[in-house]
């Protein structure tokens, strides 16, 4: 599952590379995730040392929930005061600074970017038939908790 990170603040290059920089030393991630940074566009044919966003490759669901720990505690430790985007193909979910706090709130964003419509067919199929099993309406389980997706 290829991820970006984005964050919206004034400060955006220098959280980033701490984000960049926690999310390398992260256990989980850096055995068999890739964690890199992608430069802000600047013009054609010179190098920028401006970073816009951290991108990563993950190739499990696990991954998932160690990104979310990977997330909560870098913003925990080093108190940044920006929102995440995190982009997942076409969609994109914003992580407010309140729900950074908490790695539940992470996961559950996470999970929401992996099962939307147009990123992962396999997965939304398995969503539906999970619910069938346990007796469950679809989106009883959704709540909103102030992320947004688009």
């Amino acid at each position: 599952m290829d991820l970006t990170l984005r964050l919206s603040d004034a400060q955006q290059v220098e959280n980033l590379g701490q984000l960049y920089d926690w999310l390398r030393t992260e256990r989980d991630l850096r055995t068999c995730s890739e964690v890199s940074l992608v430069p802000a566009d600047g013009v054609p044919g010179e190098m920028s040392a401006v970073f816009d966003s951290v991108q990563l490759v993950l190739d499990s669901s696990f991954q998932l929930a160690s990104l979310a720990v990977g997330i909560a505690s870098w913003r925990k430790a080093c108190e940044p005061r920006s929102a995440v985007t995190i982009i997942h193909h076409d969609t994109e979910i914003r992580l407010e600074t309140t729900d950074l706090h908490d790695a539940g709130a992470v996961v559950e964003a996470l999970e929401r970017l992996r099962t939307a419509p147009g990123t992962n067919p396999d997965a939304r199929q398995g969503q539906r038939e999970e619910g069938a099993d346990d007796g469950a309406a679809e989106g009883e389980a959704d709540g909103d908790g102030g992320v947004g997706v688009r």
